[in-house]
């Protein structure tokens, strides 16, 4: 293949830089000499160009599956004003636009097409595809195909029946956080470097944020949190606070709205349209502050936020990293605090034991469908179903069971549209659960290891040692020191004392200095 521009000049004519960012050029070239890739890249490190730039050398399509439609709309815009031909589909467009945008994909007028991942839900979308030369398939916010990661989708398991009905093309598959687990399951899980093309290349960048200042508060209570939360807001302006449930959301909301601080909310329970007004109203910069779920920030790129605050302690390591990350992203110095009460785990619990339904809770969901789907189609709310499951609280976990029963093929459900209720039928033949494709062995291991990434995030809540340290080590990033200087166990630690530079710290700061006066303030101190 004859590629007109290098990767470099292709950087410079289409997107204006010199200079690639740490470890973008090895993945870019890496793509285009035809291998399949795993690229582990931090928050603000730049993954969007390591399939941007390449789409511009390869012959053919390059397929974007994403699941920030949000954002999607902001990324297509951006690569049209740099004369690049893209577009999206999801289900924000009507079937005719649709329609009309995938014969402009066969026509070859688009060199991206960022694709949500629910699309591939629909065989005739799969098959209008299927005659398009892909060049590349990229999977970002890869994380969510691994059962194992912390934000597992089962719209993206469908991704690897797709690529066998588009002719296995060669993929990349993208994401800022992946322990060395879900790194291989990715990896089975899209099939990269079989089915004849290259062995695939794994880029992990340094995990490292040294401009983010890591801390956890032990806080007795409400009062105590909120009190953190406004101090934090009138010091810092710009930031997200981050709540596990809607109520808290709401509750936090208010309270900052009751202290003259502006912001939003987002939660799930809104309705598509408060959302989009919500993001649009913070991303535009029109507010400083968000209160969200971690429904919200995925893909999030404004760059001067100066603080995320946990409102509860998170999930996991790779979820709190993950959305900490979001602070920062231009490179000056930022906060990230959880503010720690230990009675707040039993929440997390909650939502780990509602992902992951025992063999008991579906056994007995099965009994309570067989007896009510006998009768017609099922049309009742989760929650009506959840009361009538034995050995049962957590409506959560119901559903969770109402998925898995599904994909068994044990059920259809229909989603019926102005209502948040399904039609649910047995499907015939009825099979006994025995003879039912669950692997209950699986589910089992990972509620274990779900319960376990909680306990490593409470170990982190507990740590005396530093912080930065413990994440790193966490994602086996083995580039890492003992200590630093911007978490809040190691500031304690610190020796405060003054004392004069040596000489060879004095030529250090006399240059530094220099490079201060030659950017003529143009540059902030993270960057400097």
């Amino acid at each position: 293949m004859t590629v007109a521009l290098t990767p470099h000049q292709l950087l410079e004519t289409h997107f204006g830089f010199r200079e690639f960012l740490e470890g973008q050029e090895d993945v870019v070239n890496a793509i285009v000499e035809g291998h399949d890739a795993l690229v582990i890249m931090p928050t603000g490190g730049g993954k969007s160009l390591c399939y941007q730039l390449p789409a511009l050398a390869l012959e053919g399509i390059t397929v974007v599956i994403s699941p920030l439609i949000a954002l999607m709309k902001d990324q297509v815009d951006s690569l049209l004003e740099k004369k690049i031909p893209a577009t999206f589909i999801n289900s924000s467009l009507g079937q005719s636009e649709m329609n009309d945008r995938i014969e402009a994909m066969v026509r070859g007028e688009y060199r991206l097409v960022y694709i949500a991942p629910e699309r591939f839900k629909s065989e005739r979308f799969v098959q209008a595809l299927a005659p398009l030369s892909i060049a590349l398939f990229a999977v970002d916010e890869a994380h969510c195909i691994s059962q194992w990661g912390h934000d597992f989708r089962p719209d993206y398991i469908r991704l690897k029946w797709a690529l066998k009905d588009l002719g296995q093309p060669q993929v990349m598959a993208l994401t800022a956080t992946a322990t060395p687990e879900v790194r291989e399951d990715i990896i089975e899980q899209l099939g990269l470097g079989k089915f004849g093309r290259q062995p695939p290349s794994v880029f992990v960048s340094g995990f490292a944020r040294h401009n983010l200042t890591l801390g956890m508060t032990s806080s007795k209570g409400r009062a105590e949190k909120l009190a953190r939360i406004v101090e934090f807001a009138h010091q810092l302006k710009t930031g997200i606070v981050y709540c596990a449930t809607r109520k808290n959301v709401e509750k936090v909301a208010a309270h900052l709205k009751g202290e003259k601080i502006p912001c939003v909310a987002y939660h799930a329970g809104l309705t598509d349209d408060q959302r989009t007004k919500a993001q649009t109203k913070f991303m535009n910069g029109d507010c400083g502050v968000a209160v969200a779920t971690n429904a919200f920030g995925m893909g999030i790129d404004r760059a001067d936020l100066r603080f995320v605050i946990h409102y509860d302690i998170p999930g996991s390591i790779e979820a709190y990293y993950q959305e900490a990350g979001r602070a920062g992203r231009d490179g000056e110095p930022s906060r990230c605090e959880v503010l720690y009460n230990y009675a707040d785990v039993r929440t997390q619990e909650f939502f780990i034991e509602g992902a992951n339904p025992s063999r008991e809770v579906i056994a007995n969901l099965y009994h309570v469908l067989r007896r009510l789907g006998s009768h017609g189609p099922i049309e009742m709310p989760i929650a009506e179903i959840a009361e009538l499951v034995p050995a049962t609280k957590n409506s959560m976990a119901v559903g969770s069971a109402l998925y898995l029963l599904e994909r068994a093929s044990f059920i259809q459900r229909e989603y019926r549209q102005g209502s948040r209720t399904y039609t649910t039928r047995l499907v015939e033949p009825i099979k006994p659960l025995d003879e039912l494709p669950i692997d209950f062995e699986r589910l089992d291991k990972k509620r274990e290891r779900d319960f376990a990434k909680l306990h490593r995030m409470i170990e982190y809540a507990d740590h005396h040692g530093c912080r930065h340290h413990f994440i790193l080590q966490y994602f086996g990033d083995t580039e890492t020191g003992e200590g630093c200087t911007v978490c809040d166990n190691c500031l304690a630690k610190a020796d405060s004392a003054a004392r004069f530079p040596t000489d060879e710290e004095t030529v250090a700061i006399q240059k530094a200095l220099s490079c201060v006066a030659r950017v003529d303030g143009r540059f902030g101190r993270g960057r400097i």
